[in-house]
Formats: structure tokens, sequence, C-alpha cells
């Protein structure tokens, strides 16, 4: 985000000491750097840390900035980041990927054992990743809801348990 400065945000601000007060724990010093935010920034509340996330749109362009940790990362996609993605752009769908960890195969045993399975892929994907020390199959699916990719996920755990 070139030739964007940071200023003093007042929502930012009541987001910190909201925290700390939560938390009933004295505000330290250093938690006033995140008061200060990319001069146009639109807050974007963190559910698990103190903090916030925060949208920057510049010449066309939308930037998200999150929270480093992972918890407060998750939370603030989950709650707040979204939402505005689905607000802003319409709901597309989610792409999302279970991995399945799978030792004493080869190769080629193992795509035998699954052939059926990746001849009729369609939603989800399988692929066969090799490791070191085991292969990952990994399945890959868009849909419209979080959840686990069942039918094929349970396909899969039958062929290889």
């Amino acid at each position: 985000m070139p030739g964007i400065g940071l200023v003093y945000h007042e929502e930012a601000g009541r987001e910190v000491d909201s925290f700390y007060e939560k938390q009933g724990r004295v505000k330290p010093y250093e938690s006033d750097r995140d008061r200060y935010l990319p001069e146009g920034a639109k807050i974007l509340h963190n559910p698990v840390g103190v903090a916030p996330a925060v949208i920057v749109e510049q010449e066309g362009t939308v930037y998200i900035l999150l929270p480093g940790p992972p918890s407060e990362l998750q939370g603030t996609f989950t709650e707040s980041v979204a939402p505005f993605l689905v607000e802003r752009y319409g709901d597309q769908g989610i792409i999302s990927s279970e991995r399945h960890a799978v030792y004493g195969y080869r190769e080629m045993e193992l795509e035998t054992e699954l052939r059926d399975l990746i001849e009729q892929q369609g939603n989800p994907t399988i692929a066969l990743l090799i490791k070191s020390g085991y292969i990952e199959i990994r399945l890959t699916a868009k849909r419209y809801k979080l959840g686990r990719l069942s039918s094929t996920a349970n396909a899969v755990e039958n062929y290889v348990v």
C-alpha cells in the first residue's frame, strides 16, 4: 500500500481499550501502536486478541490486513472477513482441502487402490503428493458450507484403512 501513512484511529483505540478491560488487565504501553492504522482503513473486529484487522482500499484494490497469531487470524477471518467478502462479492463458495497421510504404500500401489475414485473424481478432486516417508492424499472441494468432505473422505479412508 504505497503512499498511505499511518494515522491515529479512534475506533481502533476503543477496540484496544475494550480488549484489556474485558480481560481485566492493564494495557501495556506497547499496545498503543495498535491504534495507528493506514489512513482510510476500516476496522474489522478481532474476537480473540487485541490487534484489529483492517481493510484498506486503494486504486480499486482491496487490502485485508490480519493479525499474525493463528488463533487471532482464524477468529477474525471467520467473524469479520468472511462476512465482509460475502457482502462485497457475493457468496462464491469455499474451496477447502483435507489431507490424509498414508504410510507403508508406494505411490503406484496407492494409485492402484484409489483408481476408481481418481478416475471418477470431480468435486472434490484427489491428489497424491509424495512426501518424505509417506504419501499425502489431498482432497480439495468447492462448496457453500463449511464441514467435512464426507463422502469422498470416507471412501478414501475405506480404501486405505
